[in-house]
């Protein structure tokens, strides 16, 4: 009788797997042509990246501090991550915070793999450890991402409302520690009325401020590439950044963001860049470029370990949990 009723769901289910698996096959192929093309586009049309090479090799303190301040910012992106899918969890289990950063560690790093296998591993680890429905784990990444993606479209309009106020950067700065700061309490309050939507606003909160961590790491890369943009215009290209990555063509924006900063920096508005016309394009391509070489610098040891360590723990918590009773 198992068999019998297991029979017709198969058929549908296996065209399915195969479409799913061959749209992340292309998507990976675009994303990896896109990445290639980024690279030969900044290459044959700006000086940024041989300039820096050369600014390295001579010992060019402003570089080579620029580099540690980078991996600092990725560092603390993962961070915030974490945090904000910790947060995210709470309703469904008590995971714990170095798990949880271990969780978020492997799935940077395997997300890079063409068929994006951090989300996937992620999801069965909770449904094994943790006892979290697939159902609800989907619910927890939808989250995160509409979080993502209002953070940056509140950014996108608070820096909208300070080109016509004429505040600069400031506007927007004291803006989202404000909305930032009124997030937080109503989490809190949320949090001791037992009200299960208390989390979303303490992720938004979270996401606000890795917009910023962005933002700053965006400043630091094209003063790194030699063509210095403003605060405001750091900010455009952090939620352009944002947006490209939201896109789910390859795992992590792979080949997508690079173009996405490199069209934004074109696009600038006059005084938010030290350059114009398709130099600022180089540049932007360029400076994501070195973003992407500082990411998976860190994303792979990161990644690694965090692997390792899920797999010496998670064995032993699944197994503990099936062995308890209810």
């Amino acid at each position: 009788m198992r068999d019998a009723t297991a029979e017709p769901s198969s058929p549908p289910r296996a065209p399915a797997r195969r479409r799913a698996l061959l749209r992340r096959w292309v998507g990976f192929t675009l994303a990896a042509g896109l990445l290639a093309g980024a690279v030969w586009a900044a290459a044959a049309h700006g000086s940024a990246l041989p300039d820096l090479w050369e600014r390295l090799g001579a010992g060019d303190r402003r570089a080579w501090l620029s580099l540690p301040a980078l991996a600092l910012c990725v560092l603390a992106s993962w961070h915030l991550t974490s945090w904000s899918f910790l947060a995210g969890t709470r309703p469904c289990a008590r995971v714990g915070i170095g798990e949880m950063h271990a969780l978020i560690g492997a799935a940077w790093l395997l997300n890079y793999l063409p068929l994006r296998p951090g989300l996937i591993g992620r999801v069965a680890y909770h449904k094994a450890v943790h006892g979290i429905a697939v159902h609800d784990s989907a619910r927890i990444v939808l989250v995160q991402i509409a979080a993502g993606g209002a953070a940056a479209g509140v950014l996108a309009l608070l820096l909208a409302a300070s080109r016509v106020l004429g505040t600069g950067a400031a506007g927007p700065v004291l803006a989202t520690a404000g909305l930032a700061a009124g997030l937080i309490a109503a989490s809190a309050w949320g949090r001791r009325r037992e009200r299960r939507w208390w989390p979303i606003p303490l992720v938004l909160a979270l996401k606000l401020g890795d917009m910023w961590l962005w933002t700053f790491r965006y400043g630091l890369l094209f003063t790194l590439v030699d063509v210095p943009i403003r605060a405001e215009g750091a900010l455009a290209v952090a939620v352009v950044s944002q947006f490209a990555s939201l896109i789910p063509l390859s795992g992590n924006g792979l080949g997508l963001r690079e173009w996405a900063v490199g069209l934004c920096a074109d696009s600038l508005p006059a005084g938010w860049a030290s350059a114009a016309g398709g130099a600022m394009q180089a540049a932007g391509l360029s400076a994501d470029l070195v973003n992407r070489a500082v990411e998976v610098a860190i994303a792979v040891p990161v990644g690694l370990a965090s692997v390792a360590w899920l797999g010496r723990r998670g064995p032993a918590r699944a197994s503990a949990r099936a062995a308890s009773p209810g």
